[in-house]
C-alpha cells in the first residue's frame, strides 16, 4: 500500500474496482469449496461410524474390549456431529456463495461499462454503494484465501 495512488478518473476507478470485485468473487468461491468440503467430510465420517455401530448392535455377545471400542466410536460420532453443527460449514458456504454471486453481478456490470466506454459518475456512485453494502454484509475471507486468489488474478 506504500505505492498507492488514488484513481484519477472514472475509467481507472472502474478498472480497479473490477479487479477487486473479481478477487472477491473468486475468494468467496474458494471459501464455498473449502466450507462445503469440510461439511461433506464430517458428514461422511459420521455416517460411516454410525453405520458401523448399527451393524455391531446385532452382535450382542461381543467381548468387553470390543464393547469399549464401540462406546468410544459412539462418542467420536457424537463429537463429529457436534462439530458439524457448531461450525456451520454449510451455512458459511451458502453465505460465501451469495457474496460471490453479488460480486459477480458487480463485475459484469463494470465489464459492460468498461467495454462500452461509458463510465458515468452515476454508475460509479451506484457501484460504490453496492460494494460498500457487500463489504459490510459479506463474510470475511481468511488471509490465506485472499493471497491465493490475488495471485490467481494477477497471472
Amino acid at each position: 500500500m506504500a505505492n498507492y495512488t488514488p484513481p484519477v478518473d472514472n475509467d481507472e476507478l472502474a478498472k480497479r474496482w473490477l479487479k477487486r470485485a473479481r478477487e472477491s468473487q473468486l475468494g468467496h468461491y474458494a471459501m464455498v469449496d473449502s466450507q462445503s468440503s469440510k461439511h461433506v467430510t464430517l458428514g461422511l465420517i459420521t455416517i460411516i461410524i454410525t453405520a458401523c455401530l448399527g451393524i455391531t448392535n446385532v452382535f450382542t455377545d461381543l467381548p468387553e474390549p470390543f464393547k469399549i471400542g464401540l462406546g468410544i466410536l459412539g462418542l467420536i460420532a457424537s463429537f463429529v456431529t457436534a462439530m458439524q453443527t457448531f461450525f456451520q460449514f454449510e451455512e458459511k458456504a451458502n453465505s460465501h456463495r451469495l457474496a460471490a454471486i453479488e460480486y459477480g453481478k458487480i463485475r459484469r456490470k463494470l465489464e459492460a461499462a468498461i467495454a462500452s466506454g461509458i463510465i458515468s459518475t452515476d454508475l460509479t456512485n451506484e457501484i460504490r454503494a453496492r460494494l460498500d453494502e457487500l463489504a459490510a454484509n459479506s463474510p470475511n475471507i481468511p488471509e490465506k484465501f485472499h493471497v491465493e486468489t490475488k495471485e490467481k488474478v494477477e497471472k
